[in-house]
C-alpha cells in the first residue's frame, strides 16, 4: 500500500488562507451593519464615484478607509507573481491558488462593504478558474 505524500502549502498561503477565512467569519457579522450604513440618510456610505466622464462613473464606491486597505490587500494577492524556480504544471497549479484566494477575498469585501460590487470581476475571475483547471488537466495529466 502506496502511503501519499503529505500536501505540503506554502507558508504565505497558509496565512492568507486563515486569515481570507477568519475575515469571512467576522465579515458575516458585520454584512448586516455595512448593509444599514449603505442605506442611512446622513450622507451614506455609498456614494456615486466623483469622476465623471470615466467607465467608472456608474459605480458606487465604499468611502471607508478599511475598505481601502482591504481591498489593497486583496489587489496585493492578485497581483503577486509566481515563484520563478517553478515548472509548468507547478505554475499552474500555484496561478489556480491564487485565483481562488482572491475571489474568496473578493466575495469576502462584497459581503462585509458593499454587496455586488464586483460580482462581474468574481464571474470573469471564475471562469479563468474553471479555464486553469482544464489546461492543468490537459497539461499536468490530472
Amino acid at each position: 500500500m502506496a502511503i501519499a505524500a503529505p500536501l505540503v502549502i506554502p507558508v504565505a498561503e497558509a496565512i492568507w488562507a486563515g486569515i481570507l477565512a477568519i475575515g469571512a467569519w467576522l465579515s458575516v457579522q458585520a454584512a448586516s451593519q455595512a448593509i444599514d450604513k449603505q442605506f442611512a440618510s446622513d450622507g451614506g456610505l455609498v456614494q456615486t464615484c466623483p469622476y465623471p466622464n470615466t467607465m467608472a462613473s456608474s459605480k458606487p464606491y465604499v468611502n471607508d478607509p478599511q475598505a481601502a486597505k482591504e481591498h489593497d490587500a486583496y489587489k496585493t494577492i492578485a497581483n503577486e507573481p509566481p515563484p520563478p524556480d517553478l515548472d509548468e504544471c507547478q505554475k499552474l497549479k500555484w496561478l489556480l491558488r491564487r485565483e481562488q484566494l482572491v475571489v474568496i477575498a473578493m466575495q469576502v469585501w462584497d459581503i462585509k462593504w458593499l454587496p455586488g460590487r464586483h460580482d462581474e470581476a468574481i464571474k470573469q475571475r471564475t471562469n479563468g478558474i474553471e479555464n486553469l483547471k482544464k489546461k492543468i488537466k490537459r497539461v499536468c495529466g490530472e
